[in-house]
């Protein structure tokens, strides 16, 4: 444009160190710098621009990212930046509808998080994605809120879930299918049923119910037909029936 530009400067006292006034263009041309010796984008904006569709920065060895300040990825395509290893892509995170995703991308292949516990490794969490994404937690989990569970899913404690919590969406359950149920408290175990009734069952059949009736009366009732209630007891380590209500004989 008829000005005079000076587009190329070699520092002799920096041992013959380029500076290139407008930038460097390379179609086709690696740019590269010994092993003592470095690549400097200088001035306000500086950095490197990649015009085409596809673009990789190769390296032999490790690669480091050492700023002053934050290192920030900006991904235009749903924030999307991979992980692979080898060319085997295992990870992704992106921006689903501003929600942060994270996912592992290798079939059945799990989510871990792990930490240092006073100098030793440990897994604190474990997300299993070939059980759907059930969470292994180390060493359990503390919740300063409430945990949520969707209708018929079950809260399962134990190796051989012995203790099963859920609820259908109306009714709640509480299941022990290997063994016993105990409830041990210091204060007492408080029943409040405002259907009015308790039902005792074996097997699914019920054998016996307490009710209130419309009186406020209590109501024991053996169900089985001509099924009676027998009180008992121990008289000096024999059991005895104190008294028995024949329900055949009225």
């Amino acid at each position: 444009g008829g000005v005079s530009t000076t587009v190329l400067t070699f520092d002799m006292s920096n041992a013959g160190a380029a500076t290139f006034n407008a930038g460097i263009i390379t179609p086709s041309v690696s740019i590269s710098s010994t092993s003592s010796s470095a690549i400097y984008l200088s001035g306000n904006g500086a950095g490197l621009y990649f015009a085409g569709a596809n673009n990789t920065i190769t390296g032999t060895g490790n690669l480091t990212l050492d700023v002053a300040g934050a290192i920030v990825l900006d991904a235009d395509n749903t924030g999307l930046v991979d992980f692979k290893d080898g060319g085997t892509h295992f990870g992704r995170i992106e921006n689903a509808s501003s929600d942060f995703k994270l996912e592992s991308r290798v079939q059945d292949k799990d989510i871990v998080l792990v930490g240092n516990d006073g100098g030793v490794g440990i897994e604190a969490l474990r997300l299993d994605m070939s059980n759907a994404g059930r969470a292994f937690f180390n060493v359990g989990a503390s919740f300063s809120g409430d945990v949520a569970m969707a209708d018929n899913n079950k809260t399962k404690y134990g190796q051989g879930e012995d203790l099963i919590l859920y609820s259908d969406g109306t009714n709640g359950e509480i299941e022990a299918p290997n063994g016993n149920l105990t409830l041990d408290v210091a204060g007492d175990i408080i029943l409040d049923a405002d259907g009015a009734d308790f039902q005792f069952k074996d097997g699914g059949s019920e054998f016996l119910r307490v009710s209130r009736d419309g009186s406020g009366n209590a109501v024991f009732q053996s169900i089985g037909q001509d099924k009676s209630v027998y009180f008992s007891g121990d008289d000096a380590g024999v059991g005895v029936n104190a008294l028995v209500l024949d329900m055949s004989a009225a």
